[in-house]
């Protein structure tokens, strides 16, 4: 089976059910680039000697902090910027 047109999204919610605000993260694109940002994701991770990083977390863990921004700055600008991905946020009041 060829896979080279597959397409793939990973999705998070942002976890605050008893909030007014609810919002739900993506991140679409072709499954080749999305593995490739995925490999990058685990990179920095191990750079940071973290094995995950959680929204809630990354404001009082500085290994998540620097982690979270190095992905940003070095993958994810780089990817949505040159249309190899797509990032989208959605955001409700409940």
């Amino acid at each position: 089976m060829d896979n080279s047109n597959a397409f793939s999204i990973y999705s998070d919610e942002a976890g605050l059910f008893d909030k007014r605000f609810q919002a739900i993260a993506l991140i679409t694109g072709p499954t080749v680039q999305l593995l490739e940002l995925r490999g990058r994701l685990r990179l920095i991770l191990d750079e940071n000697r973290i094995t995950e990083i959680k929204f809630t977390e990354v404001g009082t863990h500085h290994p998540k902090l620097l982690a979270a921004k190095g992905f940003i700055e070095r993958s994810v600008i780089e990817y949505a910027s040159r249309q190899k991905c797509m990032i989208d946020v959605l955001v409700w009041d409940t």
